[in-house]
C-alpha cells in the first residue's frame, strides 16, 4: 500500500469514526475489506468496537485493584505455570520481536505475564488459560499497549474466544474444527473429504488457527494485525470461514508436495510451515465463501451440536430461537409426561401445567397433542 493510499484510506477510516451516531455497520464493513490502516486507526476502530461488546469485567474495579488481586491469586492458581512457561517461549517468531535486545523482550515478556495473570486470575476466574491465549494478548499488547490490550481483550474474551475458555475441546473446539470441514465441503466436496479421511473428521492442524486468530502461525505482525482487524469487525464464525478458504486456497501447492494420496503426515507438515505474507487473498476468498454458504445452514445441517450459549451463535438469532424452541418443546413435555403420570385429574393437571410451564406453554403442548391425535386418527 502506498503512502497515499494509506493517508486516503486513513481519512476515510477518520470520517466513520466521527459521523454520529457512530455507523458502526459501515465501521464493521470498512474492518472487513479495507482494515484499520496503521496503528493510528486500529487503536480507534477497535477500541470503539470492543467499547460496544458485551464485558465480563466489573467496571467498578481498577486495572490496579485487579493487579494486586491477581498477584494473591496466582500464587496457588492452577494455570500459573503454563502460563509463565507460555510467555518465556513467546515472541521468538513475530518480525517485530525478532533481533529485539534480551532485556526488551523481557519487558514484553514481563507486561505479557502480568496481564495475563490479571485477567485468567482475578477478572476472569471463571475461564480455563489454554495454550495459544498468550499469542492473541501478544497482538493486542504489541496494538494498545497494556492498559487498554487489557480492555480489549476482555471484550474479545467473551464475545469470540469464549467458547474455548469455557468448554472442554471435545464440546467446543473439536465441533468448530467438524464445521470448518462442513465449510469446505461445500466448496470442494472431494478435497474435503480427503482431510477428513486423513484426519477421522477433524483437522486438528487448524486447531491454532482458531484458538489464536492465525497469530501463532504467520510471522508478519502486520498481516496478523490485517486478520484481526476483519476478524473483529466480523461475526465469530468467521474465523471457521477463515480456515476453511486457508485449507482451500491451499490445495494446489498442498498436493504438489505428494505423489499418491494425502496423509496426514503431509497435511500437518505443509500447514504447520504455512505462512502468508499478504492476507487480502485469504480475506476476499473468505467473504466469497461467507456469501455462498450462511452459517446457519452450516450448523442446521451438522450432527454435533455446539452449546447453546456459544458465541458463533449468538449473532445468529434465527437458529438461536430454533435451538430455544427445541429445548422448550423438550422441557414441555418432559413436565407434561411426569404430571400425566401422577394421574391427576384434569382440573388439577391443567392448573398445575399452567404453574409449571405456563399460559402460553400450555397453548403450544395443547395444540402439539391436538396435533398428533389428529393425526393418528387420519391413519
Amino acid at each position: 500500500m502506498t503512502q497515499t493510499s494509506t493517508n486516503s484510506k486513513l481519512h476515510d477510516l477518520l470520517e466513520i469514526l466521527s459521523e454520529k451516531p457512530r455507523n458502526l455497520r459501515k465501521l464493521k464493513e470498512f474492518g472487513r475489506v479495507h482494515g484499520f490502516v496503521n496503528t493510528y486507526g486500529r487503536n480507534l476502530a477497535m477500541t470503539c468496537l470492543a467499547d460496544t461488546m458485551k464485558s465480563n469485567r466489573n467496571i467498578q474495579t481498577g486495572y490496579e485493584q485487579l493487579k494486586k488481586e491477581g498477584a494473591d491469586a496466582a500464587l496457588e492458581h492452577k494455570s500459573k505455570h503454563q502460563i509463565h512457561v507460555d510467555v518465556e517461549r513467546a515472541m521468538n517468531c513475530i518480525d517485530f520481536f525478532i533481533g529485539l535486545q534480551e532485556d526488551q523482550l523481557q519487558y514484553h515478556r514481563g507486561n505479557l505475564e502480568e496481564i495475563l495473570q490479571i485477567f485468567i486470575f482475578t477478572n476472569s476466574p471463571q475461564y480455563s488459560y489454554y495454550q495459544g491465549f498468550h499469542d492473541v494478548t501478544t497482538v493486542l499488547l504489541y496494538t494498545f499497549g497494556i492498559n487498554e490490550a487489557f480492555n480489549v481483550l476482555d471484550k474479545l474474551s467473551e464475545n469470540y474466544f469464549k467458547d474455548a475458555l469455557t468448554y472442554p475441546f471435545e464440546k467446543s473446539v473439536n465441533i468448530q474444527l467438524e464445521l470448518v470441514l462442513k465449510i469446505l465441503e461445500h466448496f470442494d466436496q472431494p478435497y474435503a473429504e480427503a482431510i477428513s479421511t486423513a484426519y477421522g473428521g477433524i483437522p486438528v492442524f487448524a486447531v491454532s488457527w482458531i484458538l489464536t486468530w492465525f497469530s501463532h502461525s504467520f510471522k508478519k505482525m502486520a498481516t496478523i494485525q490485517r486478520i484481526f482487524d476483519f476478524l473483529i469487525s466480523s461475526p465469530p464464525s468467521s474465523i471457521l470461514y477463515m480456515c476453511a478458504a486457508t485449507i482451500l486456497i491451499s490445495k494446489e501447492k498442498l498436493y504438489e508436495t505428494v505423489d499418491d494420496d494425502l496423509d496426514i503426515a503431509v497435511i500437518h507438515t505443509y500447514f504447520q510451515k504455512l505462512d502468508i505474507e499478504d492476507p487480502e487473498f485469504l480475506i476476499s476468498t473468505t467473504m466469497e465463501m461467507e456469501k455462498q454458504l450462511d452459517f446457519q445452514k452450516v450448523v442446521e445441517t451438522h450432527t454435533s451440536q455446539l452449546p447453546e450459549d456459544s458465541v458463533f451463535l449468538r449473532f445468529n438469532k434465527k437458529h438461536k430461537r430454533v435451538l430455544k424452541n427445541k429445548y422448550y418443546q423438550h422441557e414441555l413435555q418432559r413436565k407434561s409426561q411426569n404430571l400425566l403420570s401422577q394421574g391427576e385429574p384434569n382440573q388439577t393437571l391443567q392448573e398445575k401445567l399452567i404453574r409449571n410451564v405456563g399460559t402460553a406453554g400450555l397453548l403450544v403442548l395443547l395444540g402439539v397433542v391436538s396435533y398428533k391425535t389428529l393425526s393418528r386418527k387420519k391413519l
